[in-house]
């Protein structure tokens, strides 16, 4: 075999290699969009989260669902049943009680596994108690899979409050607060 055809050849092969590989990294990079569209989530059925809307379209559930779990940005979303009707949410301002809607919370932290809230306070229908940090309030509430837990305030002289919650009463804003959604297998949403 001449050299110069050899040459070619393991040239060849080198080019196949290098595309094969060049298309493998195309692939694995389009991995993490994909994967952030299944994203957990966390349906509050009844709920209508009001404010913190930056996209609104006309979409079936599912279609908005998977919208909110490529959006980084995406904290969740209300879904409107009788106007088939999708609100993507950076923030939460407040919410209220609708038979008509639905809200979906999306995971965020914990490798998917928890949906962590900052300045965001869910109201469930039990007494809150005294513990120092968030990290404290949340390995107190893990039977529950949720709770809400509000900083002291020094000026004041109020100790930091933490509430495990079972049911949702209300969503709303609150700067400081820190509340978080994470499975269990004793907790029911």
């Amino acid at each position: 075999m001449p050299s110069d055809l050899r040459l070619s050849s393991l040239w060849t092969g080198r080019i196949n290699l290098l595309l094969m590989s060049c298309t493998s990294l195309a692939f694995i990079s389009l991995l993490p969009s994909t994967m952030a569209a299944t994203r957990i989530s966390y349906s509050l059925p009844k709920i209508k989260l009001i404010g913190g809307t930056y996209d609104e379209m006309s979409a079936s559930y599912d279609a908005c669902q998977n919208r909110c779990g490529a959006a980084t940005c995406c904290v969740g979303f209300t879904y409107g049943h009788r106007e088939k009707r999708c609100y993507l949410k950076s923030a939460i301002e407040t919410s209220e009680e609708d038979e008509d809607w639905t809200s979906v919370l999306m995971a965020n932290s914990n490798h998917g596994q928890r949906a962590t809230l900052r300045n965001v306070f869910i109201d469930g229908q039990r007494s809150s108690f005294e513990l120092p940090s968030a990290e404290d309030c949340h390995q107190y509430c893990t039977a529950f899979g949720m709770y809400s837990w509000i900083p002291a305030k020094l000026e004041e002289e109020v100790a930091a409050q933490c509430q495990c919650i079972q049911r949702i009463r209300s969503i709303r804003y609150y700067y400081g607060a820190q509340s978080s959604l994470f499975p269990s297998s004793d907790s029911n949403f």
